[in-house]
């Protein structure tokens, strides 16, 4: 389902080519066709290019920021590793030790490298068009460097614009794992077919790679081809007993399943394995999520309220906000939803850890989901005021997952006010978000456009992702297309499975 508003967006993204160069300090930037690397020591120059080839052939996050970490150690000063690393890591407070390292030390750098870092800087803030005009300067300055081609798709991909990120992946297939983002890619199109050949080229580049079968196995699962999930995550975790995302893989795939005490138990193996204290936190959502599958909702909010406690003893705010978000999903009564909301909240001001743009884009989906909570409650003008708090997120910043929220709540808001064309055109902008997608199966029946609305049921009956969202709509909805009655399904989650069914 293609957005009728991508083109809102509109961004003349630049390409790129050849090898990145290595530069001393001294050395003019002028006389570089690739991007520099301002280092004196050579040993730790030689150490940030072998992190660098280590990402881009396995993918392995924590191994490629472990080895920029060791750069570091060898020459403290090393701007474009500190930059490397605060782009890439995915512990909060450590992307937020090394952006300001790199920018304490981008004025003593060349101006491409000054560029990389702002890019990096302006990303991590949430300045999503200041980083896409940084990007595009630093690819025209440096038009034949693959591996600065390699990023901005890398990044893009990261924003959720999977579509804008294709052309930069198919530049650069002489690094593996171009062909694993490019099968990512091709599944966010529901291209099946190049989705598999481009997973399969992953494993064939990298045969003894975990995380090329770690890949394929969660492709397969997009599919619905659990065996298949299984049989891969397995054999990664032959590999490499450690690789911690194929176990958290096996977790997920019996949540989607439906063994959720199996998943549970494999969730704890994956938990202990967690690369990070955030890693750890954000999978045990995931496994408190499964007492939700099971409509065991006391259990859930034990579970929930577990995480949330765990993560604010470590200052992790992003997760413990995403734990009230989450409880507030499914909670019978309304007025305790919107109470665990407003806990979100305040957790996302208060944490100063936080980087503005992760602050951002949870902000947008707790607002997200006290809309739908208020229109659940007919709260329609608490309802249309945060549907406008969300357009000022979305004017503010052109993220992809806070257009998304903010496009879905007012699609929302719409339906509920029976302006179904309207309504429609809103919520095709997300095909991810079984709230929005449930709705816009309802929009398409109401505007008597059938085909449409079919299209729409079996994208939203397609979704196997490992996500609360989808825990509380897509079982239901499966057995609602089966001819089965929606109150077998009963419990809380039923209370908001269709807040527009008396309509």
């Amino acid at each position: 389902m293609l957005s009728k508003r991508a083109a809102i967006l509109g961004f003349v993204l630049l390409t790129a080519g050849l090898p990145l160069s290595y530069a001393a300090a001294a050395e003019p930037a002028h006389r570089e066709e690739t991007l520099p690397v301002t280092t004196r020591s050579a040993k730790a120059r030689n150490v940030f290019e072998q992190g660098l080839a280590r990402f881009q052939s396995d993918l392995r996050i924590e191994t490629a920021v472990n080895i920029w970490k060791q750069a570091v150690r060898k020459d403290h000063n090393f701007a474009l590793a500190h930059g490397f690393i605060a782009f890439v890591s995915r512990d909060p407070r450590e992307q937020a030790s090394h952006r300001q390292a790199a920018l304490g030390l981008s004025k003593k750098v060349t101006k491409g490298e000054q560029l990389f870092i702002t890019w990096m800087a302006d990303a991590g803030d949430g300045h999503f068009l200041e980083a896409i005009a940084d990007m595009n300067q630093l690819l025209g300055l440096y038009p034949h460097d693959p591996n600065l081609t390699w990023f901005a798709g890398w990044w893009l991909i990261h924003q959720n614009e999977d579509e804008r990120a294709i052309p930069y992946f198919e530049r650069t297939t002489n690094f593996p794992g171009s062909w694993n983002e490019l099968a990512y890619c091709y599944a966010a199109r529901r291209d099946w077919p190049r989705m598999m050949a481009a997973a399969r080229k992953y494993m064939e580049a990298v045969p003894k790679e975990p995380n090329s079968h770690d890949s394929l196995a969660e492709l397969s699962r997009v599919m619905g081809r659990f065996d298949d999930a299984f049989s891969e995550y397995r054999a990664a975790l032959q590999l490499d007993p450690t690789f911690s995302s194929a176990q958290l893989g096996i977790a997920d795939t019996y949540a989607l399943a439906g063994d959720q005490v199996r998943a549970r138990v494999e969730y704890e193996k994956a938990i202990k394995m967690a690369p990070s204290e955030a890693q750890a936190a954000e999978w045990g959502l995931q496994s408190a999520a499964t007492y939700v599958r099971e409509k065991d909702f006391a259990a859930a909010d034990k579970a929930f309220q577990a995480v949330a406690g765990q993560a604010r003893a470590k200052g992790l705010g992003e997760p413990e906000a995403e734990a009230y978000r989450q409880m507030a999903l499914y909670q019978e009564n309304p007025q305790t939803a919107l109470e665990l909301l407003s806990k979100a909240s305040d957790v996302l001001k208060e944490d100063k850890g936080m980087s503005q743009a992760a602050r951002d884009e949870e902000m947008a989906v707790v607002v997200y989901t006290r809309v739908l909570r208020d229109l659940d409650a007919g709260n329609r003008e608490q309802a249309r005021a945060s549907v406008a708090e969300l357009n000022q997120l979305a004017t503010l910043s052109r993220r992809t997952t806070i257009q998304h929220a903010y496009y879905s709540a007012h699609g929302a808001m719409l339906a509920a006010e029976g302006k179904w064309d309207n309504a429609a055109q809103d919520l095709e902008e997300d095909d991810r978000d079984p709230f929005a997608l449930r709705t816009l199966v309802r929009a398409y029946q109401k505007l008597g456009k059938q085909a449409e609305s079919n299209r729409a049921a079996e994208t939203l009956l397609s979704l196997n992702r490992p996500t609360l969202e989808q825990a509380l709509i897509v079982p239901a909805f499966r057995l609602q297309r089966q001819g089965e009655r929606h109150s077998r399904v009963g419990g809380p989650a039923a209370k908001i499975a269709d807040p527009l069914a008396s309509r």
